[in-house]
């Protein structure tokens, strides 16, 4: 349903390739708009198409830069970072709280945007984080897909300054194991330098 050219999508019907992008483990509709959006092919010959295909699902951190730098504020973004920075699922209970925190740091009183923590979760569900409750328990935050942790990373692996507010924020075991973790793996930079 997109408005790119024929010689395009022929490159996705060629020997059934577009199974290939149905089955790869990135495959969510944000990717898809990336790769099927006809002004980002620009510099893309056809011949070449299939291989920007491959390069987006397998590194597709590039395709969160512009929904996490324009269309997410200062709060909306803290979110999505203490949620990465937690390693992985974090209650809604315990991220409200690291929230709470973060935004409370005398460093982040200059953060723009909708502070309303529940409004805010309201709007990243569906794109950046999701949200599951079980039944009888309480509901569990997790990212919508992988490759955002990716790109959330990427981001603020020299920000030491961003990196130690939300540790101070989290206060989780989680979140010390995966700072560990990414420090010793050279993902990011150590916080105490």
């Amino acid at each position: 349903h997109s408005k790119l050219e024929e010689k395009y999508v022929d490159e996705l019907y060629k020997d059934k390739r577009y199974r290939e992008i149905i089955k790869h483990r990135s495959f969510n509709p944000r990717l898809i708009s990336y790769i099927t959006d006809p002004t980002r092919l620009d510099a893309c010959q056809p011949e070449k198409y299939w291989d920007f295909i491959i390069q987006s699902l397998t590194n597709p951190s590039q395709v969160w830069e512009n929904p996490f730098e324009v269309q997410q504020d200062d709060f909306g973004r803290a979110i999505v970072m203490l949620t990465v920075f937690n390693g992985g699922n974090i209650s809604e209970n315990a991220l409200s709280q690291a929230y709470q925190r973060f935004i409370l740091l005398p460093e982040n009183q200059h953060l723009k945007g909708r502070s309303q923590f529940r409004s805010n979760i309201r709007l990243l569900c569906g794109s950046f984080l999701n949200r599951d409750v079980s039944f009888g328990g309480s509901p569990i935050i997790n990212l919508f897909n992988p490759s955002i942790g990716d790109y959330v990373l990427k981001r603020y692996s020299g920000d030491a300054v961003a990196v130690r507010l939300a540790m101070l924020s989290l206060i989780t075991v989680r979140s010390i194991e995966t700072l560990r973790s990414l420090t010793n793996n050279k993902k990011i930079l150590n916080i105490d330098d």
